[in-house]
């Protein structure tokens, strides 16, 4: 096969490889970030996937994805580099927020109420961000009713 022909069976000129891709070389950090991702009951858990280029960052995110949801956890994928240069770490947080939404959005398949991601989320929220949301409802509320007499 010459360059002009494109990708073989075992060569692929950059990109995601697809879940089923037999040709994608299983790791320790498969196993290692699918059973941390899988720990829901912990907070504020972080994992940042540092590689060079090419090293399947991207093909990591696909299969373990993938893992999850056929584990029945619901699993939003964002791409921080879609956000660009963002001027302020609220403005960075709420483009975050903003994208997990419109993932979610898309994952609505509702059974039943307390079943539904949607219901999930809502009381998740409640439970976690309630009291610092009256807050800066508050906050903006004040400012706003003086600028308006």
């Amino acid at each position: 096969m010459t360059g002009s022909e494109g990708s073989s069976f075992y060569q692929i000129q950059g990109g995601t490889l697809p879940y089923e891709a037999e040709t994608y070389v299983k790791r320790s950090i498969d196993w290692e970030l699918f059973d941390f991702a899988k720990n829901v009951h912990t907070h504020n858990r972080v994992c940042s996937i540092l590689a060079p280029r090419q090293m399947g960052k991207s093909s990591l995110m696909v299969r373990t994805a993938k893992l999850l949801t056929d584990e029945g956890i619901v699993c939003v994928q964002i791409n921080l580099q879609g956000f660009g240069v963002v001027s302020s770490d609220g403005s960075f947080w709420y483009s975050v927020l903003d994208e997990v939404c419109k993932n979610i959005d898309e994952l609505l398949v509702l059974d039943s109420q307390e079943n539904s991601v949607l219901f999930k989320l809502e009381k998740y929220w409640e439970s976690h961000f309630s009291y610092q949301l009256s807050v800066i409802s508050y906050q903006l509320s004040v400012p706003l009713s003086v600028c308006a007499a």
